[in-house]
């Protein structure tokens, strides 16, 4: 599945899990609105972080990577 049909189908289920559960009373509609927001956590975390900048003439960039390992990382400099 997509990445963009995954975000639709928690948004879905969020919003008739809460729309059905609070009108209905039916804990089995919150539960599937708790699956949703759980869901929306997941796919939000697996998104990269893309940063974009304009280097001018002469610049260099910096590189770094902190693994989730204690105390390491790792840089690179590229020219």
């Amino acid at each position: 599945m997509s990445a963009r049909l995954l975000e639709h189908l928690a948004k879905r289920l969020v919003s008739h899990g809460l729309k059905k559960g609070a009108t209905e009373g039916s804990f089995l509609w919150i539960a599937v609105a708790v699956f949703g927001f759980l869901l929306k956590f997941v796919l939000k975390q697996r998104k990269p972080k893309i940063i974009t900048e304009k280097l001018h003439l002469g610049e260099s960039i910096l590189i770094s990577h902190v693994s989730q390992g204690i105390g390491t990382k790792s840089t690179k400099k590229i020219y």
